[in-house]
């Protein structure tokens, strides 16, 4: 069984680069200070991290390290889904302080609205990457789609602060 030492490289890769990128620093560092943040700030933290993540399964993922060169639905689910699901909350968590940061600036004592996990669109990347004959067939699968589906997190959670926003009275604008 490969899926936990893969899950395992995957995660010290990631973690590593993470640790070591320059912009996902400095945006960590504006958390810290309690600098204003902005939706700018949180587009490129999920576009950082999502880089990070499709490189990390490049790095690991090969026809040579994958059984018969196929990625198989059962190691796909149980490595490419739970570090989907621990992209979506590292961003989720910067998306939930920018809004945070602009409810402060703009005066709204007003919470924040976390939208769950697209698990549709998680369950998507786990069929589609194992439904190939072959890994390098396969491999598109785990590098822009996994950047769009980082960036969308910060799209979803806009959308869920304005509709939010919107129902309890306010005029939210995106500019």
């Amino acid at each position: 069984d490969v899926a936990p030492e893969m899950l395992e490289q995957i995660q010290s890769i990631f973690e590593n680069k993470v640790n070591r990128n320059r912009k996902i620093a400095q945006i960590y560092r504006k958390i810290e200070e309690g600098a204003p943040l902005t939706y700018d700030d949180a587009n490129t933290f999920s576009q950082e991290v999502g880089d990070i993540l499709a490189s990390a399964f490049k790095r690991v993922f090969s026809p040579t390290s994958l059984p018969d060169g196929k990625m198989y639905y059962n190691i796909a689910d149980r490595v490419v889904r739970p570090m989907l699901n621990g992209n979506y909350d590292l961003i989720a968590k910067v998306a939930e302080q920018t809004q945070w940061s602009l409810n402060r600036a703009a005066g709204i004592n007003l919470g924040v609205k976390r939208p769950k996990v697209n698990a549709d669109r998680v369950q998507g990347l786990v069929d589609k990457v194992s439904s190939y004959d072959t890994y390098e067939n396969a491999a598109w699968v785990l590098d822009e789609p996994v950047i769009n589906f980082s960036q969308s997190v910060v799209d979803e959670f806009i959308k869920a602060n304005a509709e939010f926003q919107y129902e309890v009275g306010f005029k939210p604008r995106i500019t």
